[in-house]
């Protein structure tokens, strides 16, 4: 096991990477001296942590990387992503830097690993190390950044894309990935907040349930639904619907709209509003899906938890999770969004931890407490639409 070691003789202030062994996973024994410490030829000794390991399938050797310092004026400029090399997993030897951003104060956190005929590294960056971080989704001020190499040793560059799981707050951090059954899993760090308060300041919180990868022909890495959240499905709540079964939702705001259930299909209109429908019982932990598409008009999507909404936003081009009748962002994500095509939306529900899918890749990740549960239904704004293919489980969490 390797670990992240700070010196008391120091106050702390450099840190060293140390190696610790065991037997059976329960007792373990330290090395005396740490096995990794930073080269001055091109980092600086303040920073040497979250060390992640790739073995290179061809030549068999053991790399390294690492949060790293670099000696540079510009605070977006000295943080980077260390790379060194080993045979034994004991004695390493430094490289020049794996991954050098110039945009963002700290990343942190690396994985790395092959795929789709390219190396990929995902780390931490966000707004809250002190600068602005360059993320390429202006919504975005906290989350797993990623960059591509031809070799394994970098250098790994940025391209048009580099947000893999972004948020407006503090979320989506940490971002791990594992092999399993042939197929690459990734997991990440979901925020909590502290006094479990809405919109109050983030703490650690829990891992993620697993999501896989894909990269899209334009060279786009993006994380994808996993069915194996289904596992945890349980009852059904509703898939074929009537208009009986649509109740308007009620309130001084909004219109009543038109709405028709026909052939397993809701068809939607509001000339100027927005209008809603509820359906179905309330529901806390879920997962909702429908193909939806929007013919012409500003926005459709889903209500949740009484007065919850996530929606495709085509007059602003994004997808927005926010509260009806305030209508402010709660966190939003940049998308290109095309009247009349058809998108799949889903939406997975698991307590305070809400995720977001267009066509299944992850879209929206977000933490929220209040309301616990509630009703579940479709929305529609100032324009024409349809709902097909409606689902709608109870998940056990």
């Amino acid at each position: 096991m390797f670990y992240t070691a700070r010196a008391g003789r120091e106050n702390g202030l450099n840190q060293r990477i140390c190696l610790a062994t065991s037997d059976d996973a329960i007792h373990w024994k330290k090395r005396p001296e740490p096995v990794i410490e930073p080269d001055a030829r091109w980092y600086t000794k303040e920073d040497c942590r979250d060390l992640i390991i790739e073995r290179h399938p061809q030549t068999g050797e053991f790399h390294g990387f690492y949060a790293a310092g670099v000696a540079r004026k510009e605070l977006v400029e000295k943080n980077v992503i260390a790379h060194v090399r080993s045979r034994d997993l004991i004695n390493w030897t430094h490289e020049p830097p794996a991954f050098l951003p110039e945009g963002h104060a700290v990343v942190e956190c690396p994985d790395v690993f092959f795929a789709a005929g390219k190396w990929w590294i995902t780390c931490n960056a966000g707004h809250q190390y002190g600068a602005r971080a360059h993320f390429t989704d202006p919504y975005v001020t906290w989350g797993t950044i990623y960059a591509s190499a031809d070799r394994i040793e970098g250098p790994y560059r940025e391209g048009t894309d580099n947000v893999l799981i972004g948020s407006m707050e503090f979320n989506g951090f940490c971002c791990r990935s594992v092999v399993w059954k042939g197929r690459r899993y990734l997991f990440y760090g979901q925020g909590e907040r502290i006094d479990r308060r809405d919109r109050g300041d983030g703490t650690t919180g829990t891992i993620t349930t697993p999501k896989t990868f894909d990269v899209t022909p334009q060279g786009t890495l993006r994380p994808m639904y996993s069915p194996l959240i289904e596992r945890r499905a349980g009852a059904l709540l509703f898939n074929k619907l009537t208009s009986s079964q649509l109740n308007e939702v009620g309130g001084r705001f909004g219109t009543s709209g038109e709405w028709q259930a026909k052939e397993e299909q809701i068809n939607a209109a509001s000339r100027k509003s927005w209008s809603a429908r509820f359906c179905g019982p309330e529901a806390d932990n879920f997962i909702l899906s429908a193909d939806l598409r929007l013919d012409e008009g500003r926005a459709i999507g889903f209500m949740f938890r009484q007065f919850l909404a996530v929606f495709l936003d085509y007059q602003e081009q994004r997808v927005m999770f926010t509260h009806v009748f305030q209508f402010q962002p709660l966190d939003a994500r940049r998308l290109q969004l095309i009247h009349g095509r058809q998108y799949q939306l889903r939406l997975v529900a698991k307590e305070q931890f809400c995720e977001v899918y267009l066509d299944d890749a992850l879209v929206l990740n977000f933490v929220r407490y209040e309301p616990v549960k509630g009703r579940l239904g479709f929305y529609v704004e100032a324009g024409k639409g349809s709902f097909s293919n409606i689902k709608a489980v109870s998940l056990n969490v």
